[in-house]
């Protein structure tokens, strides 16, 4: 019945859901239709919360450049921005909402979800983890701790996924503050030691910075964590890739094969106005002491005023 349901969702033409659609129809991603027949168990029921996504906690060590105050705390002290919050306990509320035991996957977002406890409260009360996989989406910069391992070895799966944009001084500039050295070092450390029910993927959200250098991290990334899936999505706001000036589109078209992530990504892009990411960019560089252009010497030159 509830497969029935989702069917009759059209949203491939919805036209709130033009970014997804974009995707979709360059092969980056399925739309959330498809995908829910991926999270969604067979035998769920109409009310059912068989899949859940939890991001109640933003405290996060980390203020990537993509990122801001809504989902990150170290943005929140960073820039003296704090968004009200929620009245009660969320964990709570969720938990006197739902049947937390019709459960089958949960996705732990953040914030840094490993600095947080949502999970450890949450987790212990599930009567049969067997049957329930977890996913986290994690900055890599924090290693799991015992209760976190103590846990998952009850349940069914766990999937952890890497947010990775980049690798080296590149990565240090879109994850600020967290560093590179460490980063690597706990994905490696993680894959070598965690339960064999444990599995990884890594996602690479592209921006208008590292998208010229996305053969330097799959090549990382095949090396390092070869056999595990890498997906490839696409940040919103000032950095995203689809304002991509026309100089760098055509150093793309020189770099990579024309039927590559890339390129279908920037085959319908449109040459905006740069002042405002300029402006952004001048504006992080200056409180957190930094040059991107240093970082990114090959595309800086791209770039200029209208």
């Amino acid at each position: 019945m509830f497969r029935n349901k989702l069917n009759l969702v059209d949203s491939y033409e919805t036209g709130n859901c033009y970014k997804c659609n974009s995707d979709t129809r360059k092969k980056l991603k399925k739309t959330w239709r498809d995908h829910s027949f991926d999270i969604v168990p067979e035998d769920a029921k109409l009310g059912d919360a068989s899949y859940l996504e939890i991001q109640t906690n933003k405290v996060c060590n980390g203020g990537c450049i993509i990122c801001g105050p809504v989902n990150s705390s170290y943005w929140q002290n960073e820039i003296k921005i704090f968004p009200t919050k929620p009245i009660g306990d969320p964990i709570d509320k969720i938990l006197s909402q739902i049947d937390i035991q019709k459960t089958r996957k949960i996705l732990f977002l953040g914030g840094e979800p490993f600095l947080s406890d949502d999970d450890i409260r949450i987790l212990p009360l599930i009567e049969h983890p067997e049957l329930v996989d977890l996913q986290y989406t994690t900055n890599c910069s924090i290693y799991p701790s015992d209760a976190h391992i103590s846990l998952w070895k009850n349940f069914k799966s766990v999937l952890i996924n890497f947010s990775l944009d980049g690798i080296g001084s590149r990565f240090d500039y879109i994850r600020y503050p967290l560093k590179w050295n460490q980063v690597e070092k706990n994905v490696t450390r993680m894959m070598q030691n965690l339960p064999s029910n444990v599995k990884f993927k890594s996602n690479h959200v592209v921006n208008i910075l590292n998208l010229y250098y996305y053969d330097e991290f799959e090549e990382w990334h095949d090396l390092a964590m070869k056999g595990c899936e890498l997906t490839f999505t696409t940040c919103d706001g000032l950095l995203n890739p689809l304002a991509v000036p026309d100089k760098l589109f055509n150093m793309l078209l020189d770099k990579y094969h024309p039927d590559s992530k890339v390129i279908r990504l920037v085959r319908d892009a449109d040459s905006q106005n740069q002042s405002d990411m300029l402006d952004y960019l001048s504006e992080l560089d200056q409180r957190r002491n930094q040059n991107w252009q240093l970082i990114f010497p090959d595309i800086s030159n791209c770039f200029k005023r209208n």
